[in-house]
This record gives C-alpha cells, sequence and structure tokens, in this order.
C-alpha cells in the first residue's frame, strides 16, 4: 500500500510537472479536455499605416497573428472591432483576401468598430457584413457555448436572417457608428442583449457567455473610464450586466497591451481588455515618447514600434482561463516560434461569482509597493542613479529596475517611475514627472535597466534626484534610488 501511494504520487506530480511545463511554454495540452478554445484579437485597422509601417505593414502583423493561431488548436477567433482603418471597400477587400487565405480553419467572430463605421453608415454596414458574412448584431453557439456580438448604431433593432452561422442576428435602422466614447448602443439592442442573454442562460445554465463590444464598458478596464461606453452603465449600480456573472464581454479601443492585471475586471461581471496589432495607447500624465522629456505623451517609448498581443480562451464547463500572448511583431512576419505568452493569465468560474479574483475590493488587499533591492531597508535612498548626461535644463538617468517581491497575490507589474527633483537650495520640488517602465514590451526585450531622459530643470540648479517606483494598482515604493547633481549654466 506505502508502495502504491508513493507511485501515485510520483505520477501525478510527473502530470502536474508535465501540464505546467507545457503551459508555460506555449505549447498546447492536448489531453488539458477543454470544451472550447477561441482566440481574440482587436484594431488590427487592416488597410491603414500602422507605426514602422514601412517595415511591418498592419496587414502582415495580421497574417501572423492569423498564421499563428492556426497552430494553437483554437476553433474560433473574435475581432472586436475596427477591423479595418477606415471601412473603405479597397479596405474590406484587403481584409477579405488576408482571411481567405490565411483563416485556416478559424471560424470568425467579426465585431463592428468606429473605424470600420468611417462613411454613410447603412454602406459601411453593408460592407462590413458582405466582406465578414455575418451581421452587425449576431449571436452564435459554437460548441454549446454562446457568443453575443453587438455594435453601435441608432434606432429601432431590425431581425434579419441569420448568417455566418448565427442563430439570431439583425442590425439598427442607423448601424455603426464613428462615436470614440460615450452611449453608443441603443435602447433597442440593449433590448435584444438581455433577450439573447437570458436565452443562454435558460439554454446552457452555469456556462459563460461570450459577448463582444468594440468600446470597453465604462468603469471596468483600465482606461474605460475615459474610452468606454455608457450605454451599459458606468459603475457598480447601473452596470447593465451586474447581475450575470456568466456574462464575459471583450472591449478593444483603447490599445492597451494586456501586460498588466488592470486589463480584466470582475464585479457582477467580467470585462477584459482586448489588445491590438496597431500603435499602444496608454493613460495620460506620462512622459511617453517624449523624446526631450519635457511634456506627457499617451504614447510609450515603442510607439513608433510595431507591436501586437492576442489572447486564448480556453473553456471547461463553467471555468475560464485566458492567457495572452505577445505576437514579437519586432522580428517580423516570418517567425512564429518567438510569440510569448505574457505573464497575465486569469482564470476563473462563472458559477462562483464570490471568489472573482479580480474586483476592486481584492486588488486593494492586493497592492503591493516594488522594491528596489529586498535586500535594504524599506526606508532608505539607495544608490543606483548613473548619470548619462547632463544638459542646461535636461538630464539622462540609467538606474536598476525595480520589482514587484513575492508572493505577488495581484501578479502585479512594475508600471512606473516618478522621478523628483528637490532643488538643494530651496527644499522645494522643481519638477516632478512619471514614466511608465518596459512592462509593455514583450518579455524578451524587458531590460535590467532603464534610460530616461527627463527636461524642464533649472539651469546651474543642484538637485537631488529621487526615484519612486509603481506597481500596477498604483502602491508606491516607500524606498527611493537617489543621487546629487548640478545642471549646468
Amino acid at each position: 500500500m506505502r508502495y502504491f501511494m508513493k507511485k501515485s504520487v510520483i505520477i501525478l506530480s510527473f502530470l502536474f510537472f508535465s501540464c505546467v511545463s507545457a503551459r508555460e511554454s506555449g505549447i498546447i495540452d492536448p489531453d488539458a479536455g477543454y470544451d472550447l478554445r477561441f482566440g481574440v484579437i482587436s484594431d488590427t485597422h487592416v488597410g491603414g499605416k500602422g507605426r514602422d509601417d514601412s517595415a511591418y505593414p498592419l496587414h502582415q502583423r495580421f497574417e501572423k497573428a492569423l498564421n499563428w493561431y492556426n497552430t494553437q488548436n483554437v476553433k474560433a477567433l473574435a475581432i472586436v472591432g475596427d477591423i479595418t482603418e477606415d471601412g473603405t471597400q479597397a479596405d474590406w477587400n484587403l481584409f477579405k483576401k488576408i482571411w481567405e487565405n490565411h483563416k485556416g480553419r478559424l471560424q470568425l467572430i467579426a465585431v463592428m468598430g468606429n473605424h470600420d463605421a468611417v462613411g454613410e453608415k447603412d454602406t459601411a454596414a453593408a460592407r462590413f457584413e458582405k466582406a465578414t458574412g455575418q451581421k452587425t448584431n449576431a449571436h452564435y453557439m459554437i460548441n454549446g457555448y454562446h457568443f453575443i456580438v453587438l455594435s453601435a448604431g441608432k434606432g429601432n433593432f431590425i431581425e434579419q436572417e441569420a448568417s455566418g452561422g448565427a442563430i439570431a442576428a439583425g442590425r439598427t435602422e442607423v448601424p455603426g457608428s464613428t462615436t470614440y466614447t460615450g452611449d453608443v448602443v441603443p435602447p433597442s439592442v440593449i433590448e435584444w442583449t438581455r433577450t439573447r442573454i437570458n436565452m443562454a442562460k435558460e439554454d446552457a445554465p452555469g456556462k459563460p457567455i461570450f459577448l463582444f463590444l468594440h468600446w470597453p464598458v465604462q468603469n471596468t478596464i483600465l482606461r474605460s473610464d475615459s474610452a468606454g461606453a455608457t450605454s451599459f452603465g458606468s459603475d457598480y449600480d447601473t452596470h447593465f450586466f451586474k447581475n450575470d456573472p456568466e456574462v464575459i464581454i471583450f472591449g478593444g479601443h483603447t490599445h492597451l497591451p494586456n501586460n498588466e492585471p488592470r486589463s480584466i475586471w470582475q464585479g457582477g461581471f467580467t470585462a477584459v481588455n482586448t489588445a491590438t496589432l496597431n500603435y499602444l495607447g496608454m493613460e495620460a500624465g506620462y512622459l511617453g515618447s517624449n523624446s526631450n522629456g519635457t511634456a506627457n505623451y499617451s504614447l510609450p517609448k515603442i510607439a513608433e514600434k510595431a507591436v501586437g498581443q492576442g489572447m486564448i480562451v480556453s473553456v471547461k464547463g463553467s471555468k475560464v482561463i485566458i492567457e495572452n500572448y505577445d505576437f514579437d511583431m519586432s522580428e517580423g512576419p516570418t517567425p512564429l516560434n518567438n510569440v510569448a505568452r505574457i505573464p497575465q493569465v486569469w482564470t476563473f468560474d462563472v458559477s462562483n461569482p464570490a471568489d472573482f479574483l479580480y474586483t476592486h475590493t481584492k486588488r486593494e488587499e492586493q497592492k503591493t509597493a516594488p522594491v528596489f533591492d529586498e535586500s535594504k531597508p524599506a526606508d532608505a535612498g539607495l544608490s543606483g542613479i548613473i548619470i548619462r548626461k547632463i544638459e542646461k535644463t535636461a538630464v539622462e538617468i540609467e538606474f536598476p529596475q525595480a520589482k514587484i517581491p513575492d508572493p505577488n497575490p495581484g501578479n502585479e507589474v512594475v508600471h512606473s517611475y516618478r522621478f523628483d527633483f528637490i532643488n538643494r537650495q530651496t527644499g522645494d520640488i522643481d519638477r516632478s514627472a512619471r514614466q511608465w517602465s518596459d512592462f509593455m514590451l514583450t518579455p524578451r526585450l524587458q531590460k535590467p535597466t532603464y534610460t530616461q531622459l527627463i527636461g524642464s530643470l533649472k539651469s546651474n540648479t543642484e538637485y537631488e534626484l529621487r526615484i519612486y517606483a509603481y506597481g500596477s494598482f498604483q502602491e508606491c515604493s516607500s524606498q527611493y534610488l537617489t543621487q546629487i547633481f548640478r545642471t549646468t549654466k
């Protein structure tokens, strides 16, 4: 009996290690037993001119994503709006050509975004429907799970003959919207949405219901406060899905990367950010890609480089696993083995909302301050800043990156740094600036040190520079890096 138990433990340990190893390497375990796996991307902007477009056009990034998904044992791919740049016939022709040549066995779930609605709305919607073979609002069944696609528009909802595998479909009287935020979905679509959700709950009780709308629901995921749709409510009390724990709604539009945990949100339902194949957009108030360090830009330093991320959703009964991947577009369109799984992996059970991990309350409990050096006292000012260049009103520095100490229950990253320049003569902070870390880079490009130029300083002034680090949930480090220097005359 003892031998049998010992042997069983060894076998179970091997199986567990094998599964972990497969998932850590991004290799699909064929024996995982999922009911369904599907991919999600957004903001492909086919036909547009993306950053770094001459070296790596947007349509080639889309091709790489499709080619990779066809190696990953997924059945469908949802594209959550802004499929094209301007919704022109030329844009849609290019999309259709790429899709037909690279879709493999993927089933398409298409969502209309604001860029797809440019021009006369009915004509824009007709182009969308012809190119995708789908309606602007639709309800699908895939492997026993319900998928509901929603689009912006105005007027009454008009039921239409279902197409593209849908079990119900329709459009509004004026389909599509180029609006960037606000009330984009009319009451008729909201009413239809409730009908479809209730039908899905009755048909597949306890199973997740997957919804797709290009705009995120306001005040859920990061940046949804400024770029979200208000049509489905704007807070815990007014959210349309607040009593629908089965609902998982995917939104794009923000162009945020999915490298940090605020890209998923849970209240009475789950909201998920969908990353882009175009440029990255970030929060306001950071130096970003400003080359002289004097102003705030909402684009990160890599704004001019080709980027691209996507996700795979795996489902078993009521349980959901969402894995995020970086396509490592910096290496170009050819290699698929450089696609890397981002450390953000989100797991939850829609039948047990009391145990949702990604709620505001849980994150308040979990938030952790970064550290620069765990071996030093928490209140210590640490050395380590290298002054690379001093100018009359600017300084370029290099410093070791902070890290989130274990056990890191919120799966945080070092989100950003604050640079305080204390005037040694007056004691005042003459200049304070924020900058993101390189957390949004594909993992292999993240570096142990960070280099930053900061301007708008006073000339011929002695400063003490202090650098503080922030985690994903904006907990500031008690430690700081410090260095004294003088600007030139």
